[in-house]
């Protein structure tokens, strides 16, 4: 559940008016971007992937124009695969924190609880830095209070993601209902279960 459902549809309106403008600015922001440096060649290269509809051509030029980022990040951490990709995959780490999150512990600050998490785990794996978020301040409001509180716990769930990205899900389907039954949400685990699986009817 989420803050707009809870709240009256005046609010809800309001909420979403929000939420388009910040959408729409950073859609304008985004056009501004690109046309100061449409001339790159690697850009040029994407518009050419753009008007042909070919998505992994689009996808390969904007891999290389991140190329320097990437070099940064290599050379400053001598990141291994795993530090590599919670760096340059932050975005999707992140959504999949917060939605545990968010559903285990409800919609107080789930969005700073998982960037915690996240900088946790990137210290965990770049510098050997084992996660105890039981030595944090307990009364933080961006400390998790039920889930991804120990170090095999969230180490455990970015391995599964890692793999997810590349196109193996089965860690990760295991991580996220073992994380849903340890933390009582066993009946969100039977609704994704019915829905996949066929009841003995249609069997």
């Amino acid at each position: 559940m989420t803050v707009a459902d809870d709240a009256p549809d005046g609010m809800t309106n309001q909420i979403a008016s929000i939420f388009s403008g910040i959408a729409g600015l950073m859609r304008e922001e985004a056009v501004e971007a690109y046309q100061k440096v449409e001339e790159d060649p690697e850009i040029s290269k994407a518009a050419d992937a753009l008007r042909l509809m070919d998505c992994i051509g689009f996808s390969d030029a904007a891999r290389r124009r991140l190329k320097p980022i990437k070099g940064l990040l290599l050379s400053k951490l001598s990141a291994d695969d795993r530090t590599e990709f919670l760096f340059m995959h932050a975005s999707f780490v992140e959504t999949h924190l917060e939605r545990i999150i968010e559903e285990v512990e409800g919609s107080s600050a789930y969005v700073d609880k998982a960037r915690h998490v996240l900088r946790r785990a990137a210290s965990a794996s770049a510098l050997g830095i084992r996660v105890n978020l039981g030595a944090d301040d307990p009364d933080a409001y961006w400390l998790p209070k039920k889930v991804f509180r120990t170090h095999e716990e969230i180490m455990s769930f970015v391995d599964a993601l890692h793999s997810l990205y590349y196109g193996d899900a089965d860690d990760f389907i295991e991580q996220s209902l073992k994380i849903r039954m340890i933390h009582g949400r066993g009946f969100a685990v039977a609704a994704l279960l019915q829905k996949l699986l066929p009841s003995a009817g249609d069997a």
